[in-house]
């Protein structure tokens, strides 16, 4: 339902295939992640990131593991001036399948650190990211549903195309005003 009368433009980012690293990780024995000091932990992977400027979004993901009881948790550090890292998300849900998404990213080097809580030592993981383009990838279309009416509703349709099976995607819809950017939606696709 729009909130205002006036131009209404959707735009599709995306969609993009996710990056992925895959490594091996150890269980930490305390159960504990000191987050003013990340690198300090045991049991932790850290992958670094180049986010760029104009960035909308940024993804990091885990999935499932092989062990069903095994517990990983997700954090992201902007790094700063003089090597200082800022949290700016973190997900640390009982399982080992979580995200972190940030939105409108900082342009700078993001840090991302994925601790064992709970895990059979030498359990493997992959994360998955996504440092979205803004701009369409020509595999997702958006239709446009015309001018906004202050109380009146529309609908929007999302659809893809050309994806590779087996692949993991992430892309945004963006709505703006003719003006600005006044709101957006994440779409993830499993092909």
């Amino acid at each position: 339902t729009y909130g205002y009368t006036g131009q209404f433009t959707p735009a599709a980012q995306g969609l993009q295939a996710a990056h992925t690293e895959s490594r091996t990780l150890t269980d930490d024995p305390t159960n504990d992640f000191d987050t003013t000091a990340p690198a300090s932990n045991q049991g932790i992977q850290v992958h670094t990131f180049t986010v760029p400027a104009g960035t909308p979004v940024a993804r990091w993901q885990t999935f499932q593991t092989v062990n069903p009881n095994d517990d990983l948790d997700v954090y992201v550090y902007r790094v700063g001036t003089g090597g200082t890292q800022t949290l700016v998300g973190l997900s640390a849900g009982g399982t080992s399948a979580e995200v972190v998404t940030v939105n409108n990213p900082t342009a700078a080097e993001y840090k991302v650190y994925v601790h064992g809580w709970e895990v059979v030592s030498g359990v493997s993981y992959t994360l998955y990211d996504w440092i979205l383009a803004p701009v369409a990838a020509g595999n997702m279309t958006v239709t446009d549903p015309g001018d906004a009416t202050l109380g009146a509703s529309a609908n929007i349709t999302v659809a893809w195309s050309g994806l590779t099976a087996g692949t993991k995607y992430f892309g945004r819809i963006s709505y703006s005003n003719g003006t600005s950017e006044i709101g957006a939606t994440l779409v993830r696709v499993d092909a």
